[in-house]
């Protein structure tokens, strides 16, 4: 009798501890809470992700970041990406990524069919982008392709 209750009591106690453990994902999102960003074949994350001024969502740290500029405070939708920071309705966004090592600024072109789709779970921003065109300031005629998820920390 003893061995059952001490079966049993192994049994609650492993069921206990895996059934505590800390998922990875944020419950309220469904993402890490990592944001990334990929261009010209390199990939960086960031723990990080902040909002400026109500209506840029950056996100970055010491391996460089992204801006997404809104014209206001986005809300949830689908937003068009153009190739100038001077944005004329609120339906626009303009995307700029850093990368280090080495260093590089690139701008969006504003490319036919570039999005980025904007979602708010538990008061919190998630920002995609799925190829969108990107230009190197240096040339600004080379054309490199970018993706990435922004998810608000902060």
């Amino acid at each position: 009798m003893k061995k059952v209750f001490l079966s049993a009591l192994a049994v609650c106690c492993v069921t206990l501890l895996f059934s505590c453990k800390k998922d990875s994902t944020d419950p309220g999102t469904g993402t890490t809470g990592e944001s990334s960003w990929t261009i010209d074949g390199k990939t960086n994350t960031s723990s990080i992700g902040v909002v400026a001024n109500d209506n840029i969502l950056s996100a970055g740290g010491g391996n460089g970041g992204f801006d997404i500029d809104f014209t206001q405070a986005p809300v949830a939708g689908t937003y068009t990406v153009v190739s100038s920071i001077d944005l004329s309705t609120s339906s626009q966004c303009f995307v700029e990524i850093d990368n280090e090592n080495p260093f590089a600024h690139y701008t969006s072109t504003g490319a036919s069919g570039d999005k980025v789709v904007v979602t708010i779970v538990n008061g919190k921003y998630v920002a995609t982008f799925t190829n969108i065109s990107m230009t190197p300031d240096i040339t600004g005629t080379t054309i490199l392709k970018a993706s990435g998820k922004y998810v608000q920390t902060f």
